[in-house]
């Protein structure tokens, strides 16, 4: 049995990450109470994390320290944003991303080892220099989030002070990713991950498509 799962394995991950997904789009156009449908978003990304990284091959030392530390330095990263307003501009958390730590969602550490991972290895079929791959996989990432700050915005992930985005934001979500990208691309080595674009393309059509049923 286990054989018949490792032999289907990219199908079935692409198949739980489409349901997972899909339920979700779903459930926050249809529901009457969408920001408590979302509040499963920490759970979702963690299904969606676990699924990702079981489909990476040729696991090093390196990788993990160097993952854990995106997620670490992601989430300090934030805490300074949230307490100062000199990295992306001023904001803050809402609820809806689940439990804090100094103001700041606990998920997302996870949620920047998540993006920066998927947005190099996406590249990785077609781009060898590591350089050429952060530098367009922190682009990528501008883009992503170009996407999901409005619903970011209405589903109450969190809020910014001003009335509108500042363009600070993007030029830190681009540095940022561009540093994290790099610690992921040199450590890449022969590794693959053929999920990875599949979850890069779920996550637009998923943010784009909320944006488009606004």
């Amino acid at each position: 049995m286990w054989s018949k799962i490792k032999t289907y394995q990219w199908h079935i991950s692409v198949l739980l990450l489409l349901i997972f997904n899909g339920v979700g789009i779903f459930g926050v156009l249809l529901s009457e109470d969408p920001i408590s449908f979302l509040e499963l978003t920490p759970l979702n990304l963690m299904i969606s994390a676990a699924i990702l990284y079981y489909n990476h091959t040729q696991w090093s030392k390196s990788q993990i320290l160097v993952l854990i530390s995106v997620a670490i330095l992601g989430f300090l990263v934030e805490v300074l944003g949230v307490q100062t307003g000199k990295v992306f501009g001023a904001y803050f958390y809402e609820e809806t991303l689940g439990w804090k730590l100094w103001d700041v969602s606990l998920i997302i550490g996870l949620n920047w080892a998540l993006l920066t991972y998927f947005a190099v290895y996406t590249l990785s079929f077609k781009i060898q220099s590591v350089f050429l791959k952060a530098f367009l996989a922190s682009i990528l990432l501008v883009g992503l989030d170009i996407l999901i700050e409005p619903i970011a915005i209405q589903y109450d992930f969190w809020e910014w002070e001003s009335e509108t985005i500042p363009i600070q934001n993007f030029i830190a979500w681009w540095f940022i990713a561009l540093v994290f990208s790099l610690g992921i691309a040199y450590t890449q080595k022969e590794s693959t991950n053929k999920i990875a674009p599949v979850l890069f393309l779920i996550q637009v059509l998923f943010f784009g498509i909320l944006n488009f049923a606004q």
